[in-house]
């Protein structure tokens, strides 16, 4: 007989509310040792449950993993933690031995005061076994449960997994890479940030209100749309919904798809800056946010060395740019996604995203605002490191 699915809600709320508690309250080695644990009794015990949604609840319990990834990790490491190859979520109770020294590697870096993040715990993470932050950098470790060997492996996976991992050391070190023959560099953009302050309004009002819902505007054509359970019909939205016929572009967005498509920048509500009850209710589809927006207010124009440049939105197959057009620029220029995607699926006020796009186009016309090759100047590096640990773990020291 298979169990209530509340059963596996109220682990999911357990756990969000232990992590919300840290760093004043519990151990986050002791907070992953129990996600991990969720996960384990999650793939042994999946008869108990409907097959879809164990899958689902796996699914989630990495979504919260993915919260410490966000509180520790600058977006750009993120970002390139990120790339490789991950065609399914990594079993984590067939690795037996091999994930009990994945521990022990983050027990000892823990040791060295460094904060540990289990990466197949996450969804983001696909370079390394543990990834150590402290305020003077950040490392990406290979635990390999098993003696050094007497020499590197020149090709297969491992050989791979290692060119990867120093891939991205010599990245976030410098902040320029070269693949294919192409130079990437990071730059620096003044990202604003979401109005949590307003969210959280809109939600406790929401909670508050006898109509289960509340509408927050953060600026003229751009509205979130808060909805509790305790709404009786969505038939009651009928008022709430904002008038959207004098929208240039109008575009409605549920923020909840960012637990399935959330990247370096987009969040999933487990990472809000919320109480541990408001994230929890959120992760459940307890709680719904909507946004109402005008994409034409992403538009914008600016006298640039005494030429008028504009910035334009369009939409195409791969999601929403916006143009930057000039007169004395022969080549296309554009903001894209990911860029454009926090600027949705975030509650981050449009017209702010506008501002930082103009000022930074006023700064420089570039061809590619997320892999720049040209710009402003390159972003400072980071304090990365790439390693491998091997058996015994007192081999171990990373400095």
């Amino acid at each position: 007989m298979a169990e209530d699915p509340r059963a596996l809600s109220e682990v999911r709320r357990q756990l969000i509310a232990e992590f919300v508690a840290l760093p004043g309250e519990g151990d986050v080695i002791l907070w992953q040792r129990a996600l991990a644990e969720a996960l384990v009794n999650a793939e042994l015990n999946h008869e108990h449950h409907e097959k879809v949604l164990i899958k689902h609840h796996r699914h989630l319990l990495r979504i919260i993993g993915d919260a410490l990834v966000y509180e520790l990790l600058p977006s750009h490491t993120i970002r390139t933690l990120g790339k490789g190859p991950r065609a399914a979520p990594p079993g984590i109770a067939s690795q037996g031995a091999d994930f009990d020294f994945v521990f022990e590697c983050a027990e000892r870096l823990r040791a060295q005061g460094i904060v540990p993040i289990i990466a197949d715990l996450t969804t983001l993470i696909n370079t390394g076994d543990v990834i150590g932050w402290n305020g003077s950098g950040i490392v990406a470790l290979e635990c390999k449960n098993r003696p050094v060997p007497e020499r590197l492996a020149t090709s297969g996976r491992l050989a791979r997994q290692r060119a990867r991992g120093e891939a991205a050391e010599a990245y976030l070190r410098s902040s320029v890479l070269e693949e294919e023959g192409i130079v990437r560099q990071a730059v620096d953009f003044d990202i604003p940030d979401p109005a949590w302050v307003d969210l959280e309004g809109a939600i406790l009002e929401a909670d508050q209100s006898q109509a289960g819902f509340a509408v927050r505007e953060l600026g003229k054509g751009d509205v979130v749309l808060v909805c509790t359970a305790r709404m009786a019909s969505v038939e009651d939205l009928g008022p709430a919904i904002p008038d959207t016929r004098d929208y240039g572009t109008p575009m409605m967005v549920n923020l909840r798809e960012s637990l399935y498509s959330s990247d370096f920048r987009v969040q999933p509500p487990t990472a809000y800056p919320l109480t541990a009850d408001y994230r929890h209710r959120l992760l459940e589809g307890q709680i719904l946010i909507y946004r109402f927006v005008d994409v034409e207010l992403l538009g914008a124009s600016f006298i640039h060395d005494g030429i008028r440049t504009i910035l334009s939105p369009r939409f195409t197959d791969d999601g929403l740019y916006v143009d930057v057009v000039s007169p004395t620029h022969r080549d296309s220029a554009s903001f894209g996604p990911p860029l454009t995607r926090y600027a949705l699926m975030m509650p981050v006020r449009l017209s702010q995203m506008r501002d930082a796009m103009t000022a930074y186009a006023s700064r420089a016309m570039i061809a590619d605002i997320e892999d720049s090759t040209s710009g402003p100047g390159v972003a400072p590096g980071d304090q990365f490191t790439y390693a491998t640990a091997y058996r015994p773990a007192e081999t171990l020291g990373i400095r």
